[in-house]
């Protein structure tokens, strides 16, 4: 992967992220659920091209990805 798709993905679930956020109509459980959901799909993504790529800077692509490192 290039650093091109790694901003493409970072870009991505920060969008999901700022979505739920900004959905009055999703409850505040189902909100909480659901950005839970996307910084877990996050942890992992950024896990599994770390697995790939000893190089990968997890904390940077968490923080890319809104989640300022630590979720």
């Amino acid at each position: 992967m290039t650093r091109r798709d790694f901003i493409m993905l970072s870009d991505a679930l920060r969008e999901a992220k700022g979505r739920i956020m900004d959905d009055a109509t999703i409850d505040g459980s189902r909100k909480i659920n659901q950005l839970r959901g996307v910084r877990r799909s996050a942890a992992m993504i950024s896990a599994k091209i770390a697995d790939d790529n000893p190089t990968f800077d997890i904390q940077r692509f968490l923080t890319d990805c809104g989640y300022g490192g630590t979720g």
